[in-house]
């Protein structure tokens, strides 16, 4: 069985160059007999096929469905599509198969809303841009620089021999000396690579430290604070009930109650005062902690205590705060009685109280 199969896209890469193809062109196979080869669009004179010898051929480019490709000018000059109209590429959508009996409609090619139906002739692959390389180091007399091996060397200053091929001289950190380079930083002239060769401008770190801090600033003017990445383990800073409000002295009338915990670093709240406004999202800087006013008095089936906000305490004084619901006081008031039983049987036993 021969290297190659009737279908194949093939290029010539050696041989003599005979019935009009040279190296570097490429047809289909249309034959195959041992170890020769037809190529279709190359036939010879007398219209029968070349054999070509299948050592003097590579497999070329084989178009599949999903390639981006361009249009040769093998395509017809009436034609919508092609590199003399604006629709010069396109993409495969479907490949018919190396037996599809029209084989100038294999492939169809989509370009815009529309298609065109093609063979493998009129069709090439769209050349990928290459990838930008970084600039080649040019030394500078003055600059520092750093080595292959991570060493300082500079500051660099010309050769008085202007025909040298080593014109820049500097002195690598913590060696006395100087060791000479070429104008792109080569240690040998021969362009072997050497651990004393500079690769790049040398940056302190806290000169890099200082742009950094000069980007964070920047950003903080353009657009507010930076806060630093919340941290999930971390403790928050409100709770679930807590009453809070704006941070600073904006909108100081406004209260909210937290009611999620999202992390220690986003709060979802209800508005009390001051609202409608959002309520999710709230993150730790924008809110504090708010001062509740004192509230009147509650009552609850004869007993009247009175409820106190920031109170002193001392050793015989009690400070409740009631916040719960109607259907909770009754069982909370049993225990606050119950505590308040407890300290009067331990003010009489200490002589505090008769």
């Amino acid at each position: 069985m021969g290297k190659f199969k009737v279908g194949d896209r093939v290029r010539r890469t050696t041989g003599m160059h005979i019935d009009g193809m040279g190296v570097g062109d490429a047809g289909i196979v249309c034959d195959t007999f041992g170890e020769w080869i037809g190529v279709e669009e190359f036939p010879a004179d007398n219209g029968d096929r070349t054999p070509f010898h299948e050592d003097n051929f590579e497999l070329a480019w084989q178009p599949k469905v999903g390639d981006r490709v361009r249009f040769t000018d093998k395509c017809k000059d009436y034609w919508w599509f092609g590199p003399h109209t604006e629709n010069k590429d396109g993409e495969i959508s479907l490949d018919r198969g190396s037996d599809y009996d029209f084989a100038d409609g294999r492939f169809e090619v989509r370009t815009g809303d529309s298609y065109g139906i093609v063979g493998i002739r009129h069709i090439e692959p769209l050349p990928v841009a290459a990838e930008a390389q970084p600039a080649a180091l040019v030394v500078k007399a003055g600059k520092y620089y750093r080595t292959r091996d991570g060493r300082k060397v500079g500051p660099m200053f010309l050769s008085d021999d202007q025909e040298t091929a080593y014109p820049f001289g500097g002195e690598i950190e913590g060696e006395p000396g100087a060791d000479w380079y070429t104008a792109d930083g080569n240690w040998w002239c021969d362009g072997s690579e050497a651990e004393r060769d500079i690769i790049v401008e040398w940056v302190d770190e806290h000169a890099a430290k200082a742009t950094v801090g000069a980007q964070v600033d920047t950003i903080a003017e353009e657009y507010g604070p930076v806060v630093a990445a919340s941290n999930d383990n971390a403790k928050p800073k409100f709770k679930v009930g807590d009453i809070v409000k704006r941070s600073g002295n904006y909108a100081p009338h406004q209260r909210m109650r937290v009611v999620e915990v999202v992390n220690p670093d986003s709060f979802t709240v209800e508005w009390l005062d001051g609202g409608p406004g959002s309520t999710h999202g709230w993150r730790a800087y924008e809110l504090e902690l708010a001062t509740v006013a004192p509230q009147q008095s509650a009552s609850a089936a004869g007993f009247t205590i009175p409820l106190v906000d920031d109170e002193p305490a001392n050793d015989n004084t009690l400070a409740v705060t009631l916040t719960l619901e109607a259907d909770d006081l009754h069982e909370e008031l049993d225990g606050i009685i119950a505590k308040l039983k407890k300290i009067r049987k331990l003010q009489r036993r200490v002589g505090l109280a008769a």
